[in-house]
C-alpha cells in the first residue's frame, strides 16, 4: 500500500467522523464550514502556491461530485437533475 493510499483511508475515516456532525445541518452553514475549513488550509501554504491549490482542489471536487451524487441519490441522481441534460 503507498502512502497516497493510506492517505486516502485516512481522509475517508475523517470524512465518516465528520459526517455525523454536519448531518441535518442547514446548507449554508455546510458551505460555511467548508468554506472556513478551505481557508484555514490554504492558509496553511505561502502566497506563491495557493493559487494552485485550490484549483487542485477543484478539480477533485469536480471529479467526486459524480461518485458523491450517485452514493446519495442512487443511479439517478439528484432528483432536481432528473431528466436534464448534464
Amino acid at each position: 500500500m503507498t502512502e497516497f493510499d493510506i492517505d486516502i483511508l485516512d481522509s475517508g475515516k475523517l470524512v465518516e467522523a465528520i459526517k455525523p456532525i454536519m448531518a441535518g445541518q442547514n446548507p449554508a452553514i455546510q458551505g460555511a464550514v467548508l468554506g472556513d475549513l478551505m481557508a484555514m488550509w490554504l492558509a496553511g501554504h505561502p502566497d506563491f502556491i495557493r493559487e494552485a491549490m485550490l484549483e487542485l482542489q477543484m478539480s477533485h471536487i469536480r471529479r467526486l461530485m459524480p461518485i458523491m451524487e450517485a452514493r446519495l441519490f442512487g443511479g439517478h441522481g439528484h432528483p432536481q437533475n432528473q431528466g436534464k441534460p448534464s
